[in-house]
């Protein structure tokens, strides 16, 4: 049994940086020598692949014969690369060459093929290493996976997983224009077609496309990976074909953000975070327009899901408008006004007076 350190901690460790995960190979070893070397040792899913969580770290037992064909089997090259146990560094040909320019470039494009869930992989990593360029190799895989009936049939966790990382990266505005880019949006995110399909119809008032507009907002909004979730749905705004007062909710926007977020199996709070920044993000960057109603309505309904100060993100990423100081000082205010002890308990009523009085409380300026 020959167990290899591999993937991303290698590759940061030769870049000079600190790998937050440590992952391992394990080439020569069936599932039963496995567990008798490291009991306690949990199974877990993997499509196709015998992976192991031992102690936090994750174990895939390699069916192939020797660690440089384990490599072969990788996405990108500079991934392709493993260490053992007494340090010493197995990588291919390119591996070092590609980390040293800065290039992604794939292991073979056959690889993608096999698993077309690395072409969103290839796109996150590109949001993770954004001073690296896509070799040509890499953009004519991804532009020959693009109509691949095999992007649809992988499993949506997977899927979910890449993105969610993707949110994490340096330059989560990357993975959207990857994906957009070489039409890999695909049933997965196909809410986000548009994106693509509108470049060169020009944001208001910037000098950006659609497409550029949101993941230069994404890149603002990076270091948070559910506010940066809500960046990439507020996109779903311009694309929303219903008519509706530019003052209050967009049920569309909220319904496509909520959509995409189910197909992906993204977790619950994902998903309402998705919903309120499409469908908020008209009113919220023109608040200082609102009426009282309107900025009741807005500001108790991000504070029930505990995303004010999210949203309140969204909008400066998307507004020089926003008036972060107005907007939290109405905020207390709202949240300040409480029902009179007579008037507790009375159903909807009561929920209806608590309204008025708010409404009233910013009426007072």
């Amino acid at each position: 049994m020959w167990i290899y350190l591999v993937g991303g901690a290698v590759r940061d460790e030769l870049l000079g940086y600190n790998p937050p995960d440590r992952d391992y190979v394990v080439i020569g070893a069936t599932e039963e020598a496995f567990l008798r070397a490291y009991p306690g040792s949990k199974k877990v899913g993997r499509e196709g692949r015998c992976v192991f969580i031992y102690r936090g770290r994750e174990y895939t037992l390699s069916d192939q014969s020797d660690i440089c064909s384990d490599l072969k089997q990788r996405d990108l090259t500079i991934n392709a690369a493993a260490k053992d146990e007494h340090g010493r560094i197995f990588s291919l040909a390119r591996t070092q060459p590609d980390l040293r320019d800065r290039v992604l470039r794939p292991v073979h494009t056959d690889n993608f093929r096999d698993d077309p869930l690395r072409c969103y992989r290839a796109a996150r990593m590109a949001a993770c290493l954004p001073e690296f360029s896509l070799h040509t190799e890499l953009e004519n895989v991804l532009r020959d996976m693009s109509d691949n009936t095999g992007l649809d049939r992988i499993a949506a966790e997977r899927v979910c997983g890449e993105v969610r990382k993707a949110c994490g990266c340096p330059a989560p505005g990357r993975f959207l224009r990857v994906i957009a880019d070489y039409d890999l949006t695909a049933s997965w995110f196909a809410e986000l077609a548009h994106l693509r399909d509108t470049r060169g119809s020009f944001v208001p008032d910037t000098d950006l496309d659609n497409l550029e507009s949101t993941a230069q907002g994404m890149d603002r909004l990076r270091g948070d990976s559910l506010r940066v979730w809500m960046g990439l749905c507020s996109a779903l705004e311009n694309v929303s074909s219903q008519d509706f007062t530019p003052t209050s909710w967009n049920p569309e926007a909220a319904r496509m953000a909520r959509d995409m977020a189910q197909r992906l199996r993204m977790p619950v709070a994902f998903i309402r975070a998705g919903e309120r920044a499409a469908g908020w993000l008209r009113t919220a960057v023109c608040y200082h327009r609102l009426s009282p109603e309107a900025k009741v309505d807005l500001l108790t309904d991000l504070a029930a899901h505990n995303l004010q100060e999210r949203m309140l993100a969204v909008a400066v990423a998307v507004s020089e408008e926003t008036d972060p100081e107005t907007w939290r000082r109405d905020l207390r205010r709202i949240l300040s006004t409480k029902l009179p002890p007579d008037k507790r308990g009375l159903g909807p009523e009561s929920g209806r007076i608590l309204r008025r009085l708010r409404y009233e409380s910013l009426r007072k300026d």
